[in-house]
């Protein structure tokens, strides 16, 4: 709605965390099909007398191949081989490959945790694998002439080849990241920088008369970096930027009152001694409110210091103050940038447009988002009866449905995602 009524021809995303685009069970296959096909390159030197035992008993037929394969001499080489990869996961350190980590890092990505995962089902790979090549004793014994002939130059070269395998791995669990992430961007409008927040503010196109949409969205309770960055965001945007941010609200009064404490104590971001009872699930809202409202009026007062005299000043109009939950109670707060000059009284002025939206929120009092529990047969019946909102009409056909949950989505149904399944035979 805001690309469409305020032309605006670049939207800007900040999210630092996504932890649903890169889950560990998907790392996890991902790795191992890879795995399947280089784990020979990971096999030690010093593991070359256990291979040409092996080798060494199939030949001169003092063991069937049978007898290798359910010996404890094979398990124990599976096992010996798969820790070493395994610890060579554990212990990457993504500082030593020439690589942007910083993708994998906001997808609270852990090589501890695939290591961990991945111990079990890759000693089973191993153990197939070797057992195939039993089968195949040439084939084991090229390997093993493979690795005596590294053993006899340098293990430079042994790991210049495990590096170049870990630099593979961190390359194609960033891409998989990367491109799930941007394969769910809802708009093409909108561009996605990756990175630590403050890095990625520094690659934001701030030329003068540059519309954006900026959405500075955190998981976390409020802190200062979280504000230093809206701060920033205000200094630097265009008039007819529209500023968005996102915080949760906290669970628990009393870390709220640490938290608050330990960054907003004596600053003027508070503007009070901070008491307990601000913190309450009552008054925490209206608190972090004034924190965030103080901060975006001193970014738009120190805007404005850079303007000469004869110019237009900056003001800004507060379009959303808002509570809703996602797992855990979140508040948005989102302002528009214009100036003194601007002509108010036009109704193409995007304030002027904005205003007939329910969710349209300009001071202290705040728009509820309150989900409604309700089924998507339940759904898909009460939209049948939209626009109207006949509440008695849709009682009728769903009695048992609390009529308070009705209401709730009659209150928000606009701004609900729709999808359309359709079926058809020939």
């Amino acid at each position: 709605m805001f690309h469409k009524e305020f032309s605006i021809k670049e939207a800007i995303s900040f999210e630092k965390d996504n932890r649903g685009y890169l889950k560990n069970n998907d790392a996890l296959d991902q790795v191992l099909k890879y795995l399947k096909n280089r784990w020979i390159d990971f096999i030690e030197p010093y593991y070359l007398d256990e291979i040409d035992s092996v080798v060494i008993d199939i030949k001169n037929g003092s063991a069937s191949k049978e007898d290798v394969i359910e010996s404890g001499q094979l398990h124990k080489l599976t096992e010996n081989i798969a820790n070493s990869i395994t610890e060579e996961i554990r212990s990457i350190d993504v500082r030593k490959f020439e690589l942007n980590m910083q993708k994998l890092e906001i997808f609270d990505f852990s090589f501890v945790r695939l290591a961990n995962s991945i111990s079990l089902p890759l000693k089973e790979v191993v153990f197939l694998e070797l057992s195939n090549m039993i089968s195949n004793i040439d084939e084991l014994q090229s390997i093993k002439d493979e690795i005596a002939t590294s053993e006899e130059k340098d293990n430079r070269d042994f790991n210049d080849k495990k590096g170049t395998i870990i630099s593979e791995i961190i390359k194609m669990l960033t891409e998989i990241a990367t491109n799930r992430y941007l394969y769910n961007k809802p708009y093409g409008f909108i561009k996605l920088s990756f990175g630590e927040m403050q890095n990625a503010l520094n690659c934001i196109n701030w030329n003068k008369g540059l519309k954006n949409i900026i959405w500075l969205d955190y998981d976390d309770f409020l802190d200062n970096s979280m504000l230093d960055c809206l701060e920033k965001v205000v200094v630097k945007s265009s008039k007819g930027s529209l500023i968005i941010f996102s915080s949760s609200i906290g669970n628990n009064a009393d870390e709220r009152y640490t938290k608050l404490k330990e960054n907003f104590q004596e600053t003027h971001r508070i503007g009070k001694k901070i008491e307990k009872k601000m913190c309450d699930n009552k008054e925490i809202f209206k608190t972090v409110y004034n924190i965030v409202n103080n901060v975006v009026r001193a970014a738009i007062s120190e805007k404005n210091n850079y303007v000469p005299d004869e110019s237009p000043q900056f003001i800004y109009n507060q379009v959303l103050n808002c509570q809703y939950t996602d797992g855990t109670v979140m508040y948005t707060y989102a302002i528009f940038i214009s100036d003194n000059e601007d002509n108010t009284d036009d109704q193409r002025y995007p304030i002027n447009i904005l205003k007939q939206y329910e969710w349209y929120t300009p001071g202290e009092e705040k728009f509820v988002i309150d989900m409604p529990v309700l089924t998507g047969k339940e759904i898909n019946l009460i939209n049948c009866f939209l626009p109207d909102n006949n509440i008695e009409a849709i009682k009728k056909h769903l009695p048992y449905v609390p009529e308070a949950e009705i209401k709730k989505y009659l209150k928000i149904y606009k701004y609900y995602p729709y999808y359309f399944d359709a079926a058809y035979c020939v």
